[in-house]
């Protein structure tokens, strides 16, 4: 008898416990006053030398070279003149470190590293992309 009320209470428990959570609230969403420039593009101004410098908050990377994906940190476009040329053909010396050589489709890390160039080659050694990341 014990054995039967114990596993009644503890299948009461259970089944509590999976109850769902109360949904929220349905609130409507909130119209902006008129003449907000965020959403108001009549009220955005005209010259956007006008407007008030973006605050860097809103992008901590920016101005950080090693995340400037525009930069060219590993000096690729020194090396853009070998696209064409067999791999084969390229001294060792010659290139920078860090390098990694390539073909097209093969299995590489993912990790953007500015200072690296990327030579990507055909299947054929020939070099068709020369890259930093």
């Amino acid at each position: 008898m014990l054995r039967a009320a114990l596993l009644a209470a503890s299948g009461a428990i259970l089944l509590a416990a999976c109850e769902p959570a109360p949904e929220p609230a349905d609130t409507p969403p909130q119209q902006a006053p008129a003449g907000d420039t965020a959403t108001d593009p009549a009220a955005q101004p005209a010259d956007p030398a006008a407007q008030p410098p973006a605050d860097p908050m809103d992008d901590p990377m920016a101005g950080d070279p090693a995340m400037d994906m525009d930069a060219d940190a590993c000096g690729a476009t020194e090396y853009q003149a070998w696209i064409g040329t067999n791999v084969a053909d390229i001294d060792e010396a010659d290139l920078p470190e860090p390098n990694r050589v390539y073909v097209e489709g093969d299995a590489v890390t993912m990790d953007h590293r500015p200072d690296r160039l990327n030579i990507v080659t055909d299947a054929d050694g020939n070099i068709v992309e020369v890259s930093c990341g």
